[in-house]
């Protein structure tokens, strides 16, 4: 009797084969039922031969876990990303090459070439008043002036030019060279209430020039006067630019 008694397993023996084969039997079972989860898997053991290709799906990442370590390089394509979607802060702006447009525009800050339609509105000069700029780009200006004649007021219109070797042309003269001070190319003068005349004007400098069509009136009632209008097209590199 004594024999047997050393022959039999103790309590904790029994305990202990008892979980082994639930352990076990539950892994199998597992196995057997295709039903094993994560508490079934060592962490970091699966890789990516485990997967099925194309299995792997939105409800199986969590949201914002995808970064850009994660995306090979130059994979990501516009079929990739919604419409109307990326926007101005999305890009890197250097990296931008020029709008073809955008390249006159850059042009057009005074020191390069542009060309451009400046309007002359109506401007009075009151007879005997101080000459009244009409157009001014770069070195050269045009005025209206309203000087006393014989018969009434006389409406001029004026250029002048600060680079040397300007020249001007309208329906009153033409000065192959302008020199100094301000030359009248175009005029008309006042025999009674009105008189009106149109003169296309043309003016050149060294690196800019002008070219236009200015109305001229001169108004003998009262104490006389004279109004202007017209428009002139200029181009050319000017440092100073003035409507």
């Amino acid at each position: 009797m004594k024999r047997l008694s050393r022959l039999r397993p103790t309590p904790a023996l029994v305990i202990a084969l008892i979980a082994l084969f639930v352990s076990l039997g539950g892994v199998s079972y597992g196995v057997a039922t295709g039903y094993i989860d994560s508490r079934e898997i060592r962490n970091n053991t699966v890789s990516t031969k485990d997967l099925r290709n194309n299995d792997i799906r939105t409800k199986d990442i969590r949201n914002n876990e995808v970064r850009g370590l994660d995306i090979r390089n130059s994979t990501i394509q516009g079929r990739d990303v919604a419409l109307a979607t990326i926007t101005g802060e999305d890009v890197k702006e250097s990296t931008l090459s020029q709008v073809p447009s955008a390249a006159r525009a850059a042009r057009a800050d005074g020191a390069a070439a542009v060309d451009s339609l400046r309007v002359i509105g109506v401007r009075s000069v009151a007879q005997g008043g101080a000459p009244m700029t009409l157009v001014q780009y770069g070195p050269l200006t045009v005025t209206g002036a309203c000087v006393a004649d014989m018969t009434g007021p006389r409406a001029e219109v004026r250029v002048q030019s600060a680079e040397a070797g300007s020249s001007a042309d309208g329906e009153e003269a033409s000065f192959g060279d302008l020199g100094t001070g301000a030359q009248a190319v175009a005029a008309v003068t006042s025999t009674g209430p009105r008189a009106i005349e149109s003169s296309p004007i043309v003016a050149s400098g060294i690196t800019v020039a002008l070219s236009g069509v200015v109305s001229l009136i001169a108004d003998g009632a009262g104490a006389g006067s004279c109004r202007f209008q017209g428009h002139t097209v200029v181009s050319g590199v000017a440092v100073a630019n003035t409507p």
